[in-house]
């Protein structure tokens, strides 16, 4: 809506303006003319009105089809929002092909509607062109049977009859985008829990209370209650409502009966993180004010030191959008630091644990969470990591959206033990004990970084700007994206453009002939000729219409394929609003105003060009007189284009910013409002928007003042010194009256058309910069080689690969890999072997490599040594969507895309009913979706937000269920599910998948427990590799990792490991 119906209002204003002036172009010309022909007259208003009525159809028809067409462009814009946020996962699933196909399908839908919008414009433009035509016609025959002598004077008086038409059309569209807008400021704001919970004992309340997100009530009867300085831990299996209830608390989602309150400051951490594309600093603050003590506790608290060290700027550090820069356990504890920075009285937690290593989460829970729980603050928190729910004060299961068991640990122990629950006691922890530990691995110098200097590195690419005017060269490197059949609608539509003032000016010669030899054959043929000049009028609309839809076709096509194939490093410096606003604002300027700009461009030149060749010959002076006024006009123009041109260009730049930081709050949305920070990020957003208005103004008040120089000085100028001309030829018998007055018809037409083309043109160059911007995207080079590219174009038909004989899944020999140029290996010298058949697990610390290991695989960021087999071949070998296509993945960050559970579940269609239910079982998916009122075809919101996160993660395992893939790749799977579903889960994968190599990253020890084998990775390398027994009774690197994520957990897990042992 920001790139479409608002950016729309800046190109109407000179629309209003002529609008203003409608009232005094039809007085004025009807006077004259009443007064003239007399009853004559009405005869030529009412064929006018006929002619305006079936415009006005044309034009409702118009804002009908404007109003669709926003709809469906807002559909294709959520799907691309989508897959620019989900980019990684996009790339590691190979769904480019697929989510291409999808877009482009809501794309083709969106052109359909689009040809509809040119297709009544046509009709209104032809009954626009025919209006002055038929009126004087009409007019004209009336007042000779009325038994007058036509007289010259009375032939050239039809002025300003088509400026209403082309007004109210310009005008439907501002209506339609307005009343899009105008539904959105209507609608009625979510309930702000907290407005009325200021006073009294801090703390969350509910009684009896029921919440829903749509018609369905999804908590029914919640009673809780948290008060100052208790832990309150909320368990449950999937979708039992845990992430429910703390919007409910926030207002998030509908209160339908009952009460709940909030009181006092709150800070929510949810359980997908939300972080801004802007400096760590900046995240954790959130608009507060800088406190070195406090910020300097949160980073201890939430181990972020280290972290902080290894980041190129430390805390000046700019992540990218959604964090995706960042690992996932590094969002949560940002999300955690500024929950503890913010010092709040109530804090609400969606298990932010899960996506940490078992041994940082541990440290965090005792340096954040029961730090914060000792000060005094009342903490409400989900989790599926029930090993910490001995620490807390009171504990709520939930079933099925309703409290099944409440009570303390003792009295809740012997349930939790059938979830698999291990008992875990940490340390109390308060924020005196862990400021002094400040230092721990940290400078003070590279504490507080984002205060104390300037940012060196924000890692964002700069956008660039294209330089000077509007050339040959330029207009055919964009033209040259509408392909074959856009080069010949150029063409055609060019030899229209010359082909309609012809006809015009052959119309006025008729009519002149007509009215000196009184003939009626001159009559027809004149008629005949208006006729053909209206159609040529409607035809020249339409092919101009044509062209700019096929040619915007075209390139839409070529920048989504381009941009669905840029490498991770693209992603992660290029801003989401940047790439947005092509998809948005330019698309819309080159589908809707560059088609109306270049037809008015081109009618306006022509009739200029033949016009003064048309005057020059009848007569001569005027030539000189034109000559004469127009050079300082021309020179005036080209400065003015100049800078014009530069404005505009910054003013598309400055858009890019107001898109990303759009694009943040919606996505950070909940969180800004949980922190009450609403009046901080509007005030933000306003200062974008000023430095986005600094352009706008300046553009359109040169632009004013141009126009009215030229409307003041320049065109009262034309119009004297051509009508004295032409009336001085006449005075002097050098002109017949018809002639002359035909002459001073287009002396004056000429006068008005000049400063008319002028704009137009100097418009018409502003808006070509969308089409270059756009063109600029669509020809950056893919990722990959030429054989990439052309495997890329052959969309699902990729070859499978098969072991060829060998039991060697995977081989990973003496990898090393950085991300950029310049910064420490990542991986260094890496060896892994992965058998068919064989599971292995992979874990370690934070920063030791794990994920990188997933991306080396899949090729997201190239080796700098080594060599990665898969089945014995090479990936460098294989092209990246044969790689890609050929390898299963469940990513750390599980992704939906809105539409339907069935496209979710199965991109590509290929398979039938009964394969997607058996995956779903196996997912133990299958009563959740029977319970759905359209099953398969339950529809999905955008990102999925309707399903809670660890609904999406079985709904991801379930779709590499469905692959068949002979190498499996688990990141993170369930992390967000409970550990009973955890459980049957990994049982179905080792089902499934029984004769595929399964690597699989687990923050949660025990998911990886039964597992064949487990490599521990540390600083790049494989430091320890076995069975897991083995491991755990050695005293090494997996041992300690065991030992640190809770005293009690090591006995946990040998336990765990003896069961698979014995089990195998």
């Amino acid at each position: 809506m920001i790139g479409q119906d608002a950016s729309i209002w800046p190109y109407m204003s000179p629309f209003l303006s002529i609008f203003s002036a409608i009232p005094g172009n039809l007085l004025l010309p009807g006077t004259i003319l009443a007064f003239f022909l007399g009853r004559a007259f009405f005869a030529g208003l009412a064929a006018c009105i006929l002619l305006v009525v079936l415009s006005n159809c044309a034009a409702a028809k118009y804002k009908q089809k404007v109003q669709e067409k926003l709809q469906v462009a807002d559909e294709r814009l959520v799907l691309i929002n989508e897959t620019l946020q989900g980019a990684r996962s996009v790339k590691l699933c190979a769904w480019e092909c697929a989510l291409e196909e999808k877009i482009n399908k809501v794309r083709e839908k969106e052109i359909r509607v689009l040809s509809w919008i040119h297709l009544a414009y046509a009709l209104q433009q032809g009954a626009v062109s025919a209006l002055p035509v038929v009126g004087i016609s009409t007019a004209l025959l009336t007042y000779a049977a009325l038994g007058y002598s036509l007289e010259a004077d009375v032939d050239y008086l039809a002025l300003g009859f088509t400026l209403l038409p082309n007004c109210k059309m310009q005008l439907q569209i501002m209506s339609a985008c307005l009343s899009r807008v105008e539904r959105l400021l209507l609608r009625k704001d979510v309930a702000d829990i907290t407005a009325d919970a200021t006073d009294g004992v801090p703390g969350i309340s509910m009684a009896n209370a029921s919440f829903s997100w749509t018609d369905s009530v999804v908590l029914s009867n919640m009673a809780v209650s948290v008060t100052p300085g208790r832990l309150v831990l909320v368990v449950g299996p999937v979708a039992s409502g845990k992430s429910t209830l703390l919007s409910g608390v926030f207002g998030f989602a509908q209160r339908t009966c009952g009460n709940s309150s909030l009181r006092g400051q709150p800070a929510y951490v949810p359980q997908n993180p939300q972080v801004l594309n802007a400096s760590v600093c900046d995240n954790i603050l959130f608009g507060a004010d800088w406190e070195p003590s406090l910020y300097a506790a949160a980073l201890t608290a939430c181990c972020l030191e280290q972290d902080m060290e290894q980041l190129v700027d430390g805390d000046a550090t700019e992540i990218g959008e959604k964090g995706i820069t960042i690992s996932g356990g590094q969002r949560a504890r940002i999300a955690m630091a500024r929950a503890f920075y913010a010092n709040p009285d109530v804090v609400v937690m969606d298990d932010p644990l899960s996506a940490m290593d078992a041994h940082v989460g541990a440290e965090v829970f005792q340096n954040c969470i029961m730090a914060l729980r000792s000060s005094g603050k009342a903490v409400l928190m989900t989790t599926n990591q029930l090993q910490f729910c001995a620490a807390a004060d009171e504990i709520i299961i939930m079933e099925q959206g309703k409290v099944a068991h409440r009570g303390t640990f003792e009295e809740v122990k012997d349930i939790l033990a059938t979830c698999g629950m291990t008992s875990q006691v940490p340390e109390d922890a308060s924020p005196a004990s862990i400021a002094p530990r400040l230092a721990r691995g940290m400078s003070e110098a590279t504490l507080g970084k984002a205060r104390n200097q300037q940012r060196l590195k924000s890692g964002m690419t700069t956008e660039a700007v294209a330089q000077g005017r509007l050339t040959l060269s330029a207009w055919l490197s964009v033209s040259a994206g509408g392909g074959a059949a856009g080069k010949a609608l150029g063409v055609a539509l060019l030899g229209l453009c010359l082909l309609t003032p012809v006809a015009m000016y052959l119309s006025n010669i008729l009519l002149a002939q007509w009215t000196s030899e009184q003939d009626s054959d001159q009559m027809v043929y004149y008629g005949v000729t208006a006729l053909v000049f209206a159609a040529c009028c409607g035809l020249r609309v339409v092919l101009a219409a044509l062209y700019f839809t096929e040619l915007s076709r075209k390139l839409h096509k070529q920048m989504l394929a381009s941009v669905l194939r840029q490498s991770m490093a693209w992603y992660d410096t290029t801003p989401l609003g940047r790439v947005l606003n092509r998809f948005s604002q330019d698309i819309a300027l080159v589908d809707l105003q560059m088609p109306r700009i270049y037809e008015f461009t081109m009618q306006h030149f022509t009739i200029v060009a033949l016009g003064t060749f048309g005057a020059s010959v009848l007569a001569w002076p005027v030539l000189l007189l034109l000559l004469l006024v127009a050079f300082p006009l021309f020179k005036l123009q080209s400065r003015y284009n100049a800078v014009a041109l530069n404005l505009q260009r910054l003013m598309l730049m400055a858009t890019s910013p107001v898109m990303s930081q759009v694009s943040s709050f919606l996505i950070a949305r909940d969180t800004i409002r949980a922190f009450r920070r609403e009046k901080y990020f509007v005030s933000d957003f306003i200062r974008s928007m000023d430095d986005f208005y600094k352009s706008y103004y300046w553009i359109h008040s040169l632009d004013r003042l141009c126009m009215s120089i030229f409307s003041v000085f320049f065109v009262p100028c034309l119009m004297l010194s051509l009508g004295a001309a032409v009336l001085s030829l006449v005075s002097f018998e050098m002109l017949t009256p018809e002639l002359g007055g035909m002459a001073l018809a287009l002396s004056i037409g000429l006068a008005q058309r000049l400063v008319l083309y002028l704009w137009c043109w100097s418009t018409f160059e502003k808006f070509f910069g969308a089409a270059q911007r756009i063109a600029e995207y669509a020809a950056l080079k893919w990722e990959g080689s030429q054989k990439d590219h052309e495997d890329w174009k052959k969309a699902y038909d990729q070859p499978s690969l098969t072991d060829q004989g060998s039991q060697l899944a995977l081989v990973m020999k003496d990898v090393s890999l950085r991300y950029q140029p310049g910064l420490p290996l990542v991986l260094n010298g890496l060896n892994l072997t992965v058998r068919a058949g064989e599971r292995i697990g992979i874990c370690g610390r934070t920063g030791s490599g794990k994920s990188t290991l997933f991306l080396a695989c899949f090729r997201l960021v190239e080796m700098d040594a080594g060599d990665i087999e898969i089945w014995g071949r090479s990936v460098t070998s294989l092209t990246l969507p044969e790689l890609r296509s050929n390898l299963a993945i469940v990513p750390q960050d599980p992704l939906m895309f809105s539409g339907t559970l069935r496209f979710n579940l199965d991109f590509q269609g290929h398979h039938s009913d009964e394969e997607i239910w058996a995956a779903l079982r196996l997912a133990r998916l299958d009563r959740l979706v029977m319970d759905m009122p359209l099953k398969l075809d339950e529809p999905v919101e955008e990102k999925g937000s309707n399903f809670s996160a660890g609904t999406v993660q079985l709904i991801c395992i379930a779709r590499i269920l469905m692959a068949h893939q002979r190498i499996v790749f688990l990141d993170e799977c369930t992390a967000n599910v409970d550990m009973n579903t955890d459980s049957e889960v990994q049982k179905a994968v080792r089902s499934a998948c029984q004769d595929c190599a399964v690597i699989c990253i687990a923050h949660r020890l025990q998911t990886i427990m039964d597992y064949d084998q487990l490599a521990v990775l540390d600083k790049g390398k494989v430091v320890e590799f076995g069975p897991p027994k083995e491991l755990l009774r050695s005293d090494g690197a997996f041992s300690a990792l065991v030992s640190s994520s809770g005293d009690k957990s090591r006995e946990v897990h040998e336990d765990e490991s003896e069961k698979t042992f014995f089990s195998l």
